[in-house]
């Protein structure tokens, strides 16, 4: 499941501060996002941010945000490098409403240099922020609106939020929108946003659960289906590869006539012998089920870890 929000009803997800969220280095925000509606000329709509408090004294620390400026859609990052500093980068996208896109930000602190991913595929050319570590806030994590002040709230669904103390490859990226397990050491939080319980655990990192404000709905039809060893409901499964295999045997005996003639002075006698021609044709299908098993003992199902080793399409 995704968690819709709607603009028209400033619907938004909040969660407070903590030191999984507290990401000063490298930085990866990773997420599927799915707009209902694109934003205005000259408005904006913030899909997460890490954000001061509203009085304003303290301010932004990351945030992905669509930007319209004059007509034209760009995505945006925000990095807070100070508490009244912050550092605005983008690249052009146009996404479509209504469909489903996997985006994906990351920031080299000592450079400053952010590259924005869609369906993992790099967006424009690398862009540079202001280098230094990112401004620590004590703001909330919020998705789907800016500040209430102004709210500039996101008008659709989000799937699979999840931030990362590291600057993700294109490889790794990748594993995030196809699902394969990819759990690090620089793995900060996960919100899976499918309507079940995401109380905090210790291996996973991942977060209590968001508050839910102004009553958003979940809805059934995230981006992509279950699988990779685990089913809908959390169990672990096992993937089964068929393999048939048809052989064709012919047989064939040559038909051989012989003739033979004897002779003598009163008798003639022919003798003929003949040897019938048979094709055998043998179809033998047989079926072998094998399961492959990968050793991989992080495995995730929406975000909550599943104990011991599944089997995956490897």
């Amino acid at each position: 499941m995704a968690v819709k929000l709607l603009a028209s009803s400033s619907q938004y997800a909040n969660v407070a501060d903590s030191t999984a969220l507290s990401i000063t280095g490298d930085l990866t925000m990773a997420l599927w996002v799915k707009f209902t509606s694109l934003p205005a000329t000259d408005a904006n709509m913030w899909v997460i941010t890490k954000k001061s408090d509203d009085a304003g004294s303290d301010y932004d620390n990351y945030a992905i945000y669509l930007n319209n400026t004059s007509g034209s859609l760009n995505l945006k990052c925000r990095i807070g490098t100070t508490q009244t500093g912050i550092s605005d980068t983008g690249v052009s996208w146009t996404p479509t409403a209504g469909t489903w896109y996997h985006v994906a930000v990351t920031r080299v602190s000592s450079s400053g240099s952010v590259k924005f991913y869609v369906n993992g595929v790099q967006q424009g050319t690398t862009q540079t922020s202001t280098s230094g570590s990112i401004y620590d806030s004590t703001g909330d994590f919020v998705v789907g609106r800016y500040k209430a002040a102004d709210g500039r709230f996101l008008d659709g669904s989000v799937f699979n939020i999840q931030l990362f103390s590291a600057v993700l490859t294109i490889d790794e990226i990748g594993a995030l929108i196809t699902r394969r397990p990819f759990v690090s050491s620089n793995t900060n939080a996960y919100w899976p946003m499918d309507g079940s319980s995401t109380t905090s655990a210790a291996n996973l990192k991942q977060q209590d659960n968001l508050t839910l404000n102004n009553t958003p709905s979940f809805v059934d039809n995230p981006p992509i289906a279950y699988g990779f060893g685990i089913d809908s409901s959390g169990a672990e499964t096992t993937t089964t590869t068929t393999t048939t295999t048809t052989t064709t045997t012919t047989t064939t005996t040559t038909t051989t006539t012989s003739t033979s003639t004897t002779s003598t002075t009163t008798t003639s006698t022919t003798s003929t012998s003949t040897t019938s021609t048979t094709t055998t044709s043998t179809s033998t299908t047989s079926t072998t089920s094998t399961t492959t098993t990968c050793p991989v003992t992080n495995w995730l199902y929406e975000g909550r870890a599943i104990a011991g080793t599944v089997s995956e399409q490897c």
